[in-house]
């Protein structure tokens, strides 16, 4: 189990993440579904964004430097370097993909994404001693199970469609 400010870091890291991912999709989609869903990702992560960085100030904790490399992480780093090394992966990614390649492989992230985040949180939550990052991170785990469901949804859909010719 991690300790308050690495798991902060790691909720503070897939908000960025999904910021991040949401504007490049919003960009290179050219699904009005895909881009309905970025939009609402790139606000919600906003404004949890947002809330995070106020519970970490008000519990004295510092988010980390997000300028980490690839080069940096070495299978020992800790939870945080992970998750920001794999994010930039991410992004490298999903700029090389076009089209429907491009809305398939944002979806697949964004699952993925999702369930990684909820089981990082199911994990450490049972150790979390500031009583505020233990109110936000139950907070956080409903959205994220909303998330989830809608990324799955679009997700099946645009795969009918790609099986139907649609």
């Amino acid at each position: 189990p991690a300790n308050d400010t690495v798991i902060a870091n790691v909720i503070v890291s897939a908000h960025r993440g999904e910021i991040e991912t949401g504007r490049l999709a919003l960009g290179k989609s050219h699904d009005a579904r895909v881009q309905t869903y970025a939009r609402s990702m790139i606000q919600a992560h906003q404004r949890e964004l947002t809330k995070i960085l106020r519970v970490m100030a008000s519990a004295g904790m510092r988010a980390a430097d997000s300028t980490i490399t690839v080069a940096q992480a070495t299978p020992s780093a800790d939870l945080v370097m992970q998750a920001m090394v794999s994010q930039r992966q991410t992004m490298e990614a999903l700029r090389a993909a076009t089209g429907t390649e491009f809305e398939r492989t944002y979806l697949d992230v964004q699952v993925a994404g999702h369930r990684l985040l909820q089981q990082t949180l199911r994990q450490n939550e049972v150790t979390t001693q500031s009583a505020g990052l233990a109110k936000h991170v139950q907070s956080l785990k409903s959205m994220i199970r909303v998330h989830l469901q809608r990324a799955t949804t679009l997700q099946q859909s645009l795969a009918a469609n790609a099986a139907t010719g649609l």
